[in-house]
């Protein structure tokens, strides 16, 4: 009866998404994807194989069960508060028409920033490789990089942000400039110190971001676009797509010589099914596995009650430090008790969404956070379109927006928010410098003389 539940309340979410994208800014739309692979296809997949195959330990069909339904509802939650204030297309329709928006100088500066952000990227690769060698390339250690070495941690987010935003600027250039060239070099350098750093969630996201404000540009400006550009966009999109989420075991593959899919294909012919083993595996969907682990934490603990909401901020601070302070987050504590030296040593571990987070403090009630969640992303999404469409400088105020939504989906991604607003200025200072004089203040020079 639960898995009927949850599968019901799913649907009914994925069709309040699709209700959104017509109605508003289509940057949701990932999550009907997002939706139907982790809580639609992957839990069935999971109670078919009766068993996890990245958490096995004190796994229970029956409790992940009640997490799927647990977390189904969560999700109802957040779509009724974010349906109260998400930016409605026409509003933004009618602000664009009483505005003379150019879209080419709002995005003035882009190339300025793409510099600067190839010039971090390379400067942090190379301090990475002064520093550790080639220890830290992942086919060389068995653990998480800040494990390799301490201050791998305040050097990677620079090559990792800088990289995701070039894959942004790389398709603002093909879309919105029509800069071809410089657009595919940008991407593609994005692509390949995202390769280095071996992290692709954050160039997923910056790329999707990409794609969806300039549709949704083209729909606030009522521009006709032919019905073969469309699908060109789509299907270039759907190819970036793949080869980002695949970028892990391109990287495998070259390195060595392994590719996880032939891997899983191989593993099945004990008689399990390819697809469902294919389905359950990848560690980029295990949210209800740990909505599992949470209600075993919590069967045997009590909830923390707001105590490691009050230790958000030392999310700064290196585990090692949270270790031997007692100043643990929310993550931490789930992680030491699913595995303690896995974590703590090797520094692997799974995340913890914000409503996980909720519940694990306030048990099943935190749940209603959802609510409120989907109203800040609301408010969020209609102030971030403001800024990219009608003042502002867009590209700082991606920052801004990626930064705040990484914490409003996991508070222990509270470092990561100060790091994206951190870099936002430090960005926005660099593109105000004048690299070069500009050709036309030439020109008029000479205009001026001649008079």
């Amino acid at each position: 009866m639960s898995v009927v539940l949850s599968i019901s309340l799913i649907l009914f979410s994925i069709l309040l998404e699709i209700y959104f994208a017509i109605k508003g800014p289509l940057l949701r739309l990932m999550n009907i994807v997002y939706l139907l692979y982790i809580y639609l296809l992957r839990p069935v997949a999971i109670i078919l194989l009766s068993g996890s195959i990245l958490y096995p330990k004190e796994f229970d069909v029956n409790t992940y069960k009640m997490a799927w339904l647990l977390a189904a509802i969560s999700i109802i939650c957040e779509n009724i508060g974010y349906y109260l204030t998400f930016p409605r297309m026409k509003f933004l329709k009618k602000d664009f028409e009483t505005r003379n928006v150019n879209i080419t100088q709002r995005f003035g500066t882009i190339e300025r920033y793409a510099v600067w952000l190839i010039v971090f990227s390379l400067v942090f690769v190379l301090l990475m490789f002064a520093t550790t060698g080639t220890s830290f390339l992942a086919h060389n250690r068995r653990v998480a990089m800040a494990a390799v070495n301490p201050i791998l941690r305040y050097l990677y987010p620079f090559v990792q942000l800088s990289a995701a935003l070039l894959g942004f600027i790389g398709l603002i250039q093909l879309m919105f400039l029509k800069e071809k060239l410089k657009g595919i070099i940008t991407f593609f350098l994005g692509v390949l110190f995202t390769m280095i750093v071996y992290q692709r969630g954050m160039m997923v996201s910056f790329v999707m971001l990409a794609f969806f404000v300039a549709l949704d540009f083209f729909r606030i400006n009522r521009r006709i676009v032919k019905e073969k550009s469309i699908l060109k966009f789509l299907l270039v999109i759907l190819l970036l797509f793949f080869i980002l989420v695949l970028l892990r075991d391109i990287y495998n593959l070259i390195f060595s010589g392994q590719f996880i899919l032939l891997k899983i294909f191989k593993e099945s012919e004990s008689g399990e099914n390819p697809i469902l083993l294919l389905l359950a595996s990848r560690p980029d969907g295990d949210v209800l596995e740990v909505w599992t682990i949470l209600f075993g934490y919590l069967s045997e603990n009590r909830p923390l009650l707001g105590r490691s909401l009050i230790n958000i901020p030392f999310a700064l601070t290196s585990s090692n430090f949270r270790l031997s302070s007692g100043y643990k987050l929310g993550v931490d504590i789930l992680n030491e008790h699913y595995d303690y030296d896995t974590y703590w040593y090797r520094k692997f571990g799974f995340n913890l969404n914000s409503i996980q987070e909720m519940v694990l403090n306030f048990h099943v009630t935190g749940i209603l956070f959802g609510f409120l969640l989907g109203l800040f992303r609301g408010v969020l999404t209609s102030w971030y379109y403001r800024r990219v469409f009608f003042y502002g400088d867009p590209t700082k105020a991606t920052l801004y927006y990626q930064g705040i939504s990484y914490f409003l989906s996991a508070f222990n991604a509270f470092h990561w928010m100060c790091f994206y607003v951190m870099f936002a200025e430090i960005l926005s200072i660099l593109s105000k410098l004048k690299l070069h004089s500009k050709p036309h203040s030439r020109i008029k020079s000479k205009e001026e003389s001649a008079t």
